[in-house]
C-alpha cells in the first residue's frame, strides 16, 4: 500500500467511525479527521509532485 493509499484509508476509516457514532458534521469539525485529512492532501500533493518531477 502507497503512502497515498495509506492515508485515504485512514481518512475514511476515521470519518466513517466518527459520523457513524456522531452524524455526519460532527465528523467533519472533529480534529482527527481534519488530520487525517491533512495527511491525505499533503500525500496527493506530494504525489502529484514527484509525477511532475519525473516527467520534467
Amino acid at each position: 500500500m502507497t503512502p497515498r493509499q495509506l492515508a485515504a484509508t485512514e481518512f475514511v476509516g476515521a470519518f466513517e467511525a466518527i459520523a457513524y457514532l456522531r452524524g455526519r458534521d460532527a465528523a467533519l469539525r472533529d480534529p482527527r479527521v481534519q488530520a487525517a485529512r491533512r495527511r491525505y492532501l499533503d500525500e496527493c500533493t506530494a504525489s502529484a509532485l514527484e509525477t511532475l518531477s519525473v516527467a520534467a
